[in-house]
């Protein structure tokens, strides 16, 4: 039983409103914005003097020996503060070994560390205790040390907050029945249900009995950047892991272990809470960890896999990195839970270092303690973050590696990498290259003088069939007998002959190196971008990227530039082109659009089947285009698809929530000195997370609102970038949130305004229902609508907040679905309010509606130079740059933003404006 009495007698509740404003300011500054120790006592002492002054100034005199007391009770330390309010977590220290990061919390703890890898190996014997001489005393300190926060401290924290267990346990209701069509969250999909204890699924557990499951986030960092970012205040940081260097190998099972221990406790027996928020009375919780979400190189050690260079390199099938080019996904065999555990048991238990490598060799599988969850499965539950894989694995890989993206290097006129030839051009083709004239050579594709240069009968092999192979040994008068490879081996022998001099002259050496991406197409992007105009939470790309200059992009940016930049820009750049332009084209938009389809917000098969095909697409005709070596992320991009019919929408399984966690770690002040700075970093970021809990109490909140409210204004959250399209909760709350009235201001309606108006609430209503007041005419059983409404600032849509032109023109850019129409429009906000009437009954009927000015279609003959609408996923369209008649839609109808560029496009005449709908949901 967990004593949880602290957590309900926090003296935050029961602090004066002034003492609560006191000390909620000197606790913002101090945890917020990084203000010192010394800094903030400095603050208290000058917060205590101004109330001191408040006082004397509403008294007219003296401060009272009653009021002089109550200022003597205003702390001057920050420290007694983060007492008061108890921040600080509960941490379990652990010696940790510098060398193999071995731990150690028995006492009496070891000199040196005595760990051994295996039976046979040696003690590793590094040295773990250092001395200090203060004032003559000597003492001794552990040279690293590991600081675990237990779960069951902070779960106990946790069920003291008021309302989230009714949170958590209402959304495990989603499990019942079968998985979702339409999957929004993890509750709709397959992975609970199957998670079974007792032969019922684990979350459904017996009335008043809690069943959590939490998902395993693990990253490296670089604790001496400094960036700013927030966190998530329901989140549990275990521990940070000593540095300067991370675990290597199995090295990471020694802190896995300690959480394994705790989690085995959870799921065999439960931890009975003595109270909770819910429970006055207590209650039993179990605990299960499903998904592993880290990038590639963290989820392959801690689920004991092999790295993405291993024999065998993916964690869902096994494909042998030889054979990575292969995109025959039925000739792939699937890994299985029973057999990697097996064989990760048969690792641990083998005797010797150089015998664990041997079969590590052979099968690519390590021991991970996370195996000893009895239903913890590596394969389905090692995610294949899509974060990574997609924005920095896919498109940053096809800018910077596929495309050559720089501006030092020219611009390719032909391709970087040729297009494979036809096989009947190839035979006739190779003739020439060796008995042709400078001429006849100069005339011939890249693709076909490729094989002139080709190197390796492995290149031949991969790249042409027997019968072309055949035929050029005829032609060269070698034999035609044999296989593949060895009719390949005489034509690499025959090319390198020394009486074979046009294959030297043909060597990649003498070519220029050139770029997709070069120098001339940079430019013109750098000329496009900032023509596009982008809501307000959308990170826009540097004008100057590409450029040394600009540096880094983060994963964000990539995927910015690559779903809606090179879109907008290359479709009409390179369309007219053709040829290998366009196939340019076509491959990349595959990319893109398997990029979006993977982020979507809400996932089903057709989703899925329209991903798969993408990523299919793109890898075969990247083959074809770029003769490129997969990569294990291009691979892996194939297996994502398993993810999002297992676990559905991506988003839950994400690592942008590590990645940002990570950044506020960074933000700490430090003394920089390993073996201390773990310990701020631990401390810091809880007492953020708890302090945020803090201010959320009802008891506490009301007191210091206005506070609140300044602070959020003042550090403007940067709401940009995907993971605004993240923070969509456990349910549907805050798909739409409705405005309040006391932030609007009165206003008359014009008369376009209130004419869209009546004209929507009668189609609404399927008749004439309602008439403008103004008008002449009367009609009996019509309800007469004035023009005074409240003019509102915002309306807030899955989670995005929408303007009007007047406040933002940027984020007055909206695709909505037109009431009674089949296909999509785009314009901008002229106008959000709220509007009330009275019905036939006299009853009060309030909405709140938007007033938008749409763009005018294309008409059909100009639609068919509108080459956007063939990228039907991912490619937007052309309207013209006009507005039509105004209309009116309710936040039902919003869509999305879009990003809006004008242009002309030849031979369409008149202005155009193109439209690329943003924050995509599901598949139009």
């Amino acid at each position: 039983m967990r004593p949880i009495a602290r957590h309900f007698s926090r003296q935050s509740r029961q602090l004066k409103p002034l003492f609560l404003a006191h000390h909620v300011t000197a606790l913002m500054l101090h945890l917020f914005y990084g203000l010192s120790h010394r800094a903030s006592g400095l603050l208290l002492k000058c917060l205590r003097f101004l109330v001191q002054v408040a006082y004397t100034s509403a008294t007219g005199g003296g401060v009272s020996p009653e009021d002089s007391a109550t200022l003597d009770r205003l702390p001057i330390d920050i420290r007694t503060i983060v007492s008061r309010f108890d921040l600080d977590p509960h941490l379990r220290s652990f010696v940790c070994c510098p060398v193999c990061f071995a731990i150690y919390d028995t006492r009496p703890l070891p000199g040196t560390c005595l760990h051994r890898p295996t039976p046979k190996s040696d003690p590793c014997g590094a040295q773990l205790w250092r001395s200090r001489n203060i004032r003559g005393k000597t003492f001794s300190y552990p040279l690293r040390t590991y600081l675990h926060q237990e779960l069951k401290e902070w779960l106990a924290r946790f069920l003291a907050r008021p309302g989230m267990e009714d949170v958590m346990d209402s959304a495990a209701g989603g499990v019942t029945g079968f998985p979702k069509r339409v999957m929004r969250d993890l509750w709709d999909a397959p992975v609970f249900r199957e998670l079974l204890k007792d032969g019922h699924p684990f979350v459904l557990g017996p009335p008043g009995e809690g069943r959590y499951v939490f998902a395993l986030y693990i990253d490296s960092f670089n604790p001496f950047q400094n960036k700013e970012a927030k966190q998530n205040e329901n989140s549990l940081l275990i521990g940070i892991i000593p540095g300067p260097h991370k675990p290597s190998l199995d090295q990471l099972n020694h802190y896995l272990k300690v959480l394994v221990d705790e989690l085995l406790v959870f799921w065999d027996t439960g931890v009975y809470f003595s109270r909770t928020a819910k429970y006055e009375a207590g209650r039993l919780v179990r605990c299960a960890l499903v998904p592993l979400v880290c990038d590639l190189p963290a989820a392959r050690q801690a689920g004991g896999f092999g790295g993405y260079k291993a024999k065998y390199f993916c964690s869902m099938c096994k494909l042998p990195y030889v054979d990575i080019n292969n995109l025959d996904q039925s000739t792939w065999e699937a890994r299985s839970c029973e057999e990697h555990k097996e064989l990760a048991r048969v690792w641990r238990d083998l005797p010797s270092t150089w015998a664990r490598e041997k079969a590590f060799g052979a099968n690519s599988i390590r021991w991970s303690e996370l195996m000893r969850l009895p239903y913890w499965d590596p394969i389905k539950y090692t995610v294949i973050d899509s974060m990574h894989n997609h924005y920095l694995g896919l498109l940053k890989w096809h800018c910077r590696k596929i495309w050559g993206m720089s501006l030092e290097i020219e611009d390719s006129s032909g391709g970087v990498e040729p297009l494979k030839p036809e096989e009947e051009d190839l035979s006739s083709g190779i003739s020439v290259v060796y008995t042709g004239t400078d001429e006849e050579v100069a005339s011939l594709p890249r693709n076909i003088l490729r094989l002139a240069r080709a190197n390796a009968a492995s290149t031949l092999t991969g790249r042409y069939n027997l019968a072309v192979l055949r035929a050029v040994c005829n032609h060269y008068q070698l034999s035609n007998d044999g296989t593949r490879l060895e009719m390949a081996q005489r034509l690499i022998h025959h090319q390198h002959n020394p009486q074979a001099p046009e294959a030297a002259e043909l060597s990649p050496q003498a070519e220029t190196v050139k770029s997709v991406l070069g120098r001339q197409t940079l430019a013109e992007i750098h000329e496009q971008l900032p023509l596009t105009e982008l809501p307000s939470w959308v990170n826009p790309v540097p004008h100057n990227v590409g450029t040394t200059e600009r540096g880094k992009l983060s994963a964000d940016q990539w995927h910015v530039l690559c779903v809606v930049n090179l879109p907008i820009i290359l479709i009409r750049l390179w369309t007219p082109m053709g040829g290998v332009f366009k196939a340019w084209l076509d491959n990349f938009m595959h990319l893109v659009t398997a990029v979006v389809i993977g982020g979507l917000l809400e996932m089903s098969e057709e989703a899925v089947a329209e991903y798969e095909n993408a990523a299919h697409s793109y890898l075969v005709t990247a083959r074809e285009l770029y003769d490129i070596t997969l990569t294990p992320n291009q691979h892996n991009a194939l297996h994502i698809s398993f993810f999002m019919r297992y676990f559905g929408p991506l988003h839950a399984i994400r690592t942008f929530f590590s990645e940002r966690n990570n950044l506020l770690i960074q933000s700490t002040e430090t003394n920089g000195k390993f073996g201390e700075l773990e310990l701020t970093f631990t401390r810091h970021y809880n007492r953020v997370s708890q302090l945020k809990v803090v201010l959320a109490d009802e008891s506490v909140r009301p007191h210091v609102e206005e506070m609140l409210r300044a602070y959020q204004e003042l550090q403007g959250e940067d709401r940009r970038g995907t993971r605004l399209r993240e923070s969509i909760g456990l349910g549907d709350s805050q798909d739409r949130v409705p405005p309040s009235r006391k932030d609007g201001k009165p206003v008359e309606l014009d008369n376009d305004c209130l004419t869209a108006l009546v004209r929507f609430l009668n189609q609404q209503a399927g008749r004439e229902a309602f008439i403008d007041a103004r008008e002449i005419r009367r009609v009996p059983g019509t309800t007469q609508l004035l023009n005074r409404a409240t003019q509102l600032r915002s309306i807030q849509v899955h989670g995005v907040s929408f303007t009007s032109e007047r406040d933002s023109s940027k984020d007055s850019n909206v695709v909505f679905n037109p009431p009674g129409s089949d296909t999509w429009s785009a314009g901008r906000i002229q106008r959000i309010f709220s509007f009330s009437y009275r019905d036939n009954q006299h009853r009060i009927v309030e909405g709140t509606y938007l007033f938008i000015k749409p763009y005018e279609s294309l008409s059909p003959a100009d639609a068919e130079h509108d080459y956007y609408r063939k990228y039907r996923f991912v490619g937007g369209r052309l309207f013209y740059a006009q507005h039509g008649a105004g209309v009116i839609v309710t936040a039902d109808h919003v869509v999305s933003h879009f990003a809006r560029t004008p242009m002309r496009v030849p031979p369409i005449s008149a202005p155009c404006m193109h439209v690329l709908p943003l924050d995509k949901v599901c598949l139009p």
